[in-house]
């Protein structure tokens, strides 16, 4: 758990958000008195790891100069600047040269999704996957992607249009529908 890095995707646009945020980029968004981003470091803080690298696009300097090297905060922040959007995959394969690790966290720079990430760790190892998914139950995913699982909690499929779970499966956010709730847990080998 030592050397595993936390991949913050934080590059997107915030179009949605443009009226209300300005030109401030999303992820420095005030929640209460702190930018959004500020609770999502805590997080990842609070659970022992140390090493995040934060996939910058929109917004990179305001951000970098925020959060500087992360020393304030007990961590040490890496960074990587998408000069055009790359997409998920895209930025995660940009960081690919300060991962230096085997195995490595990806989550979404604006999501806040409580998941035990040493439990996730462990599950990983124990299954020795190539990649694990952290998922939230919802029981109406008709906004949302799905994914199905089966009694093992191994996918079965992406399904494109909202199902209606059937025994022994679960449905939760997709990775591939670009909607909330995602930590993802890989190796370095995905990324060759």
């Amino acid at each position: 758990m030592e050397n595993t890095k936390v991949i913050i995707l934080a590059g997107g646009l915030g179009t949605r958000l443009r009226e209300t945020l300005g030109t401030l980029p999303k992820p420095l968004a005030p929640v209460g008195s702190k930018p959004f981003l500020e609770y999502l470091l805590k997080f990842i803080s609070d659970q022992g790891f140390r090493d995040v690298i934060i996939s910058l696009g929109y917004g990179s300097d305001a951000i970098r100069e925020y959060f500087g090297d992360g020393s304030s905060r007990g961590l040490r922040i890496a960074y990587t600047l998408e000069k055009e959007l790359l997409g998920t995959a895209g930025a995660v394969k940009l960081s690919e040269l300060v991962i230096g690790s085997d195995d490595f966290f990806v989550m979404n720079g604006d999501t806040y999704f409580e998941v035990d990430l040493k439990q996730m760790l462990r599950f990983h190892e124990s299954r020795d996957a190539v990649a694990t998914i952290a998922l939230a139950y919802k029981e109406d995913t008709g906004r949302y992607g799905n994914i199905i699982i089966d009694k093992d909690n191994e996918i079965v499929s992406f399904p494109k249009k909202p199902v209606r779970a059937e025994p022994d499966t679960l449905t939760g956010e997709s990775i591939s529908s670009g909607r909330k709730y995602l930590s993802i847990f890989l190796r370095t080998s995905v990324l060759s």
